[in-house]
């Protein structure tokens, strides 16, 4: 699994998720107004400053010229009813990055390596879910670029850990 997931990666797609980055935030290179972005890309992005607004019931981030639509997983746009469930959305993801980025700093040393784990273990796993979601859409469809950028996301976080 591992190995069609190398393969299917995009040769020039880099991205860095750390909770004190200053730039840009994860998700594949510099943006774009049809740009798709998963949600641990999303999540980089919106500690790292980007805003964001409900359009057309899709939230879209924002940050100088680069623009992208929020995805799930499986690379459609997420859709929310109303500006205040995507802002619950946002205030969750935001919330639940800083407080895992607090929880894994004041842990003690034996407790951290069984959360790092355990952490390392779930994001392998969604990772996995990645691999079969981008096997089922379209080569090169926004789609399939966002997954294949979440998978990278998610990496970057696993060897931030």
């Amino acid at each position: 699994m591992m190995q069609i997931a190398i393969e299917l990666l995009p040769s020039l797609y880099l991205s860095v998720l750390v909770a004190d980055q200053s730039s840009g935030g994860g998700g594949g290179g510099g943006g774009g107004v049809n740009e798709l972005v998963c949600p641990v890309g999303a999540t980089a992005r919106l500690i790292a400053g980007w805003g964001w607004s409900l359009t057309d019931h899709h939230i879209v981030l924002s940050l100088g010229e680069d623009s992208c639509t929020v995805a799930s997983s499986a690379g459609r746009k997420m859709r929310y009813r109303s500006m205040e469930t995507a802002a619950r959305w946002v205030e969750l993801v935001i919330t639940r990055a800083a407080s895992e980025y607090g929880l894994a700093s004041v842990l003690p040393a034996s407790r951290r390596d069984r959360w790092r784990d355990a952490k390392v273990a779930s994001l392998s796993a969604y990772q996995d879910r990645l691999v079969q979601s981008a096997s089922v859409v379209p080569e090169g469809s926004a789609a399939r670029v966002a997954i294949l950028a979440e998978y990278a996301d998610v990496q970057a976080k696993i060897d931030a850990l």
